[in-house]
């Protein structure tokens, strides 16, 4: 009765391995199921129609040319100061007086 569940258990043991595979013949399997995959698409693709769509915008080109880079930039701010200085028209209001 051991001899027989031993013979058993040796049959399923060696039938669930793995053999390996020769990797032309792996290479050869992936490439027609890599084929057989390809034609699927291509069906399924052709029965709905679905392509790829690309949207075109124009592009308007215009030429470079050198002039002056000119930008302004309105800043304000407040200053604290430990002496006060009183900044006012001068003589005749044209150029500013220290007091």
């Amino acid at each position: 009765m051991k001899k027989i569940l031993y013979l058993v258990a040796i049959i399923l043991l060696s039938s669930c391995g793995n053999k390996p595979k020769d990797q032309k013949t792996e290479l050869e399997d992936l490439k027609k199921e890599r084929t057989e995959i390809n034609n699927k698409i291509a069906v399924l693709e052709a029965a709905i129609g679905s392509k790829a769509v690309v949207e075109v915008n124009d592009v308007a080109v215009m030429e470079v040319k050198q002039e002056q880079f000119k930008s302004y930039v309105e800043v304000q701010g407040r200053i604290d100061a430990e002496e006060n200085v009183q900044v006012t028209k001068g003589r005749n209001n044209k150029s500013p007086g220290i007091t």
